[in-house]
């Protein structure tokens, strides 16, 4: 509480200082801004040093990571195309032996045998080329029968219906 409460002895020995007492506060005051201003200079310093460091940081870090993905993918591809046409050469080996050649022709009759034999009748049914021959005749006969039926029709009804003479025509169309 001493500290904070005024001497109640001599109310006025807080306000008289001496010239000693100023001397000290002042060289105080100025230790004490020359200190601040050294901590805030070596703050700043150690603050503009930490973030220069981490933007490089970054930026190396960052150019690293592309050229790694980079290289990556490089060798991806390479692998890739080592691999296809491994595989290329390995297939086209594999489709040339002599056993799976055999067991293409086997194959190969299999399926013709198996597409063709009960399906034989119908396709020759299908494909036969006498259906030309036989789609022209009918077509022929088709014409000529309707040929016929106009013909035939004209002529009958031709005969069918009697000309009448010309006395007998003048009665029905009044005065002549």
């Amino acid at each position: 509480m001493a500290i904070l409460a005024a001497s109640t002895t001599n109310p006025t020995s807080t306000l008289h200082q001496t010239p000693r007492d100023i001397v000290l506060r002042r060289s105080t005051q100025e230790l004490a801004f020359r200190l601040q201003q050294a901590v805030g200079s070596v703050s700043l310093h150690v603050f503009l040093r930490t973030y220069f460091a981490a933007s490089y940081l970054a930026l190396s870090i960052l150019f690293a990571t592309k050229m790694i993905a980079f290289q990556s993918y490089l060798a991806s591809r390479f692998v890739a195309f080592k691999t296809a046409l491994l595989l290329h050469s390995a297939n086209s080996k594999f489709w040339a032996s002599p056993k799976v050649k055999r067991l293409r022709k086997r194959l190969e009759r299999e399926f013709f045998i198996m597409l063709f034999g009960p399906l034989n009748t119908v396709l020759l049914l299908a494909f036969w080329p006498g259906w030309l021959v036989i789609g022209a005749t009918l077509w022929a006969w088709g014409l000529w029968s309707s040929l016929a039926t106009i013909c035939h029709k004209s002529t009958k009804s031709s005969l069918l219906r009697p000309e009448l003479p010309e006395s007998s025509l003048a009665g029905i169309g009044g005065n002549r």
